[in-house]
């Protein structure tokens, strides 16, 4: 029968930090095809002999489909080869579920596993064989041998997990286990086969006197955390032959013989097959050996593959569709997307809360209750009135979980509300800190509009005292006539006084970081100093008429220097170098009013002018600190 090649594909890679991230679309494409609501059963190929685990991967898809067989560089011919391909760290499933009917009549599917870089020596190691031993319902665990205290190390991550899920749900948090020893020698004290496997993990688990606690731990709850935990033992098939191609580690017939010389398509040892290898085979491996081999590599595939032997995969009690596989793939490979592994209590909370649908249906009902309450839309609320609705929306969850139809046992229930609480009070902190946020944005943006309001407002109170100090001393200086120095300097003293109470009675409520009560002593002194130049003028003057005509232009020219930098101000967002460049052109414009409105010679028109500039300086000063504050 002529065998189709087919490729595993990758659902979990390396992400380049130290972590995994998903193939989702590989695994959705597996996983969420039409055998989606049916019980799935998987089984993965880990450990620390690579070929090893490649020859049973490819014996077991031969058994299910003989028309089916794997294209794996890392076939068994090449064991120790330095020059095989380099693979990343990571899981690949088979692209096909193969169909099965268990003993019950019950219709399932089974998922194969394979696993890279779980045999690597690195911290990504643990983690890949940790996520195969969460996922797999039976875990086929390779070594070359012997059991040594490296198998525990490869497995410690995986039992912390299990104790932590164990102790959760009051089962094992696993269901099988099966270490494959490889190349076995010691036959004299345990036979090959499934008996004598059984042997030496028994005696192997019983073993003590390490120094290192983290493995013996390992050991002494590796039987807590799986239902089953078993072994099996291949034979030795003795050192390659120097006519045979060359096994580098010395691992026989596992190393340099094709698969498809071991066994035919149906897993039926055939003697016509092996006789066109009689001649690599002659004198160096007997007949014997190569029938126990192969009888007992059948034994291990039909045993494992028989219907009766098949486990569902369940988690926390659950059993598991390939469709829930999915979704726990997903939610443990985020687990694994930092370099830092995971916490056991992370490990618990994410089985839990993925497959237990009370859970998930009662956080939702919360965080729709909290969504109908705050919105962005609408204004922060305060401490207590948010604190009444998160405990009005979490007694609601809880009715929700309790009334939701639940499997599983006490301990189960109880895990599953705990978790439901802790999610709860996540999205609350959530909620509550975003809440914090918009309320500090809400008691800024009013700090701010009051701020500016005090600005404008003082800005405007100065401009009220400064015509009401200007209309008192029009009632002294603004007369048809020369008023003497002391009479002027007095009326200046009583105005200035006026002027100064009324601004320090109306900005009492009204702060600003820049003191405006000086800049309004300023504005006063340049309108004095102005009004001095004035009635120096009107002293000498022949048309006085002409005087009073300038003190009108550098009214108008002032008007329209505040008019139009008003207008530039009052857009968002100007700089200072774009209000000084507005300013000098302002100016400009203002002296070109004044000049264009004067009465009288130049020479006394270019003093008006110094006074214009002095008073319009003084106004910028202090409109240009409000700016900065």
């Amino acid at each position: 029968m002529s065998q189709i090649p087919v490729s595993a594909k990758q659902i979990l890679k390396e992400n380049g930090t130290g972590g995994f991230t998903l193939c989702s679309d590989t695994l959705e494409s597996i996983l969420g095809t039409e055998h989606a609501d049916k019980p799935v059963i998987v089984i993965s190929v880990t450990g620390t002999t690579d070929p090893g685990k490649t020859m049973i991967f490819d014996m077991m898809l031969r058994h299910l489909d003989p028309s089916t067989r794997s294209t794996d560089d890392r076939g068994g011919s090449t064991r120790g080869n330095e020059d095989r391909p380099s693979r990343n760290s990571g899981i690949e499933l088979w692209p096909h579920l193969f169909p099965v009917t268990l003993p019950t009549g019950e219709e399932a599917v089974i998922a194969l596993m394979d696993t890279q870089g779980a045999a690597d020596d690195a911290p990504r190691s643990q983690a890949v064989q940790a996520l195969a031993t969460l996922l797999s319902s039976l875990q086929i665990f390779n070594v070359v041998d012997d059991l040594s205290d490296d198998v525990l190390e490869q497995l410690r991550q995986s039992i912390e997990f299990g104790q932590t899920l164990s102790k959760s749900t009051n089962a094992p948090a696993f269901q099988k286990l099966m270490f494959v020893v490889h190349d076995w020698k010691a036959i004299d004290k345990f036979p090959v086969g499934a008996g004598g496997g059984d042997q030496l993990v028994k005696k192997w688990l019983l073993q003590n006197g390490t120094t290192n606690k983290q493995i013996e731990m390992a050991r002494q709850h590796i039987g807590d955390c799986f239902n089953d935990v078993n072994g099996f033992l291949l034979p030795f098939l003795g050192p390659p032959s120097d006519h045979s191609p060359s096994a580098p580690d010395g691992s026989g017939l596992l190393g340099v013989l094709p698969l498809a010389v071991v066994f035919p398509p149906a897993l039926l040892f055939v003697p016509e097959i092996l006789r066109h290898r009689s001649a690599l085979l002659q004198g160096t491996r007997s007949r014997q050996l190569i029938n126990e081999f192969s009888a007992r590599l059948i034994e291990l595939i039909q045993e494992t593959l028989a219907p009766e032997n098949l486990a569902i995969k369940v988690v926390a009690g659950e059993r598991l569709t390939t469709g829930d596989l999915c979704r726990l793939i997903t939610k443990y490979v985020e687990l694994f997307s930092s370099k830092e592994p995971p916490k056991p209590e992370d490990v618990v909370y994410a089985t839990i809360a993925c497959l237990y649908p009370a859970v998930q249906a009662a956080k939702e009902q919360y965080v729709e209750a909290m969504a109908s309450v705050f919105r962005e839309d609408q204004p922060a609320l305060n401490d207590d009135e948010l604190m009444r609705q998160h405990k009005e929306a979490t007694a609601k969850a809880e009715a929700t979980f309790h009334a939701q139809k639940k499997t599983g046992n006490d301990s189960l229930v109880q895990n599953g509300l705990k978790i439901l609480l802790k999610d709860i009070e996540k999205c609350f902190d959530d909620i509550d800190r975003e809440n914090t946020g918009k309320r500090k944005k809400e008691e800024q943006a009013a700090e701010k509009k009051k701020k500016e309001e005090s600005q404008q407002y003082i800005i405007e109170l100065v401009k009220t005292c400064t015509e009401m100090y200007i209309n008192a001393m029009k009632a002294v200086a603004d007369v048809d006539g020369f008023v003497t120095r002391d009479n002027l300097r007095r009326a200046h003293a009583t105005a200035k006084e006026k002027a100064m109470n009324k601004f320090d009675a109306r900005s009492k409520n009204h702060t600003v970081e820049w003191d405006s009560r000086y800049w309004l002593t300023c504005v006063i002194g340049a309108r004095f100093r102005l009004m001095q130049y004035h009635n120096e003028v009107m002293k000498d003057a022949e048309d006085r008429r002409a005087v009073r005509g300038n003190m009108k232009a550098v009214e108008v020219a002032l008007k329209s220097y505040r008019t139009v930098l008003s207008s530039t101000i009052s857009g968002e967002g100007i700089n200072d170098d774009s209000l000084l460049r507005q300013h000098d052109r302002t100016v400009a414009a203002a002296v070109d009013t004044f000049k264009s409105l004067h009465e009288g010679d130049e020479d006394t028109a270019e003093k008006y002018v110094q006074e214009l500039k002095t008073l319009i300086g003084e106004e910028f000063k202090m409109i240009r600190c409000s700016l900065k504050s």
